[in-house]
């Protein structure tokens, strides 16, 4: 397997999310897709999270289904993630004894211990990403994740390539 990663901030993979542009990722990953040979399209999001976030649509979900090429969600949901063992975010803030109005310290108390659980997550994403049984797979990830996902790629000796480590709007 082959991996293309395009690391990015989140909001641009929410279709009509306000504060990302989907319509300009649509149109990378339309350029992407016809420029080159991908067997999948495959995202760190889930349909809960696409919920939460108030849209119904995954940016890349909808250009996979426009050319017809295999999408797969990898980032675990909340019942996955308590099965492998990540905490929520309100449970880390009662171990961490954060209340509701968080100060900067504990914001980046909690950002820390959110962290500590990327290499389960990055883990599992892997373990998706293997399931698709493809040659050459499109990754979006989010820009924070690009080291250490490719650490995690190297260490496992698969081919990938970084196609942009944190993608913007043009």
């Amino acid at each position: 397997m082959q991996l293309s990663l395009l690391g990015m901030n989140h909001s641009h993979q929410l279709f009509g999310q306000k504060d990302g542009d989907s319509a300009a990722l649509y149109s990378h990953l339309s350029n992407l897709l016809l420029s080159r040979r991908y067997d999948a399209i495959a995202e760190e999001l889930n349909e809960e999270a696409i919920t939460q976030w108030g849209c119904n649509e995954s940016t890349a979900r909808k250009a996979a289904n426009a050319f017809g090429v295999p999408h797969c969600f990898c980032d675990p949901d909340s019942s996955e993630r308590v099965g492998i063992g990540i905490p929520s975010c309100e449970n880390l803030k009662k171990i961490l004894g954060i209340g509701k109005f968080a100060d900067q310290k504990a914001t980046a108390k909690l950002d820390a211990a959110v962290k500590r659980f990327w290499p389960v997550r990055e883990e599992f994403w892997l373990n998706r990403l293997r399931q698709l049984r493809c040659s050459h797979a499109l990754f979006i990830l989010g820009a924070d994740h690009v080291p250490s996902f490719s650490a995690l790629l190297e260490r496992e000796a698969i081919g990938f390539e970084c196609l942009n480590p944190h993608w913007e709007p043009s």
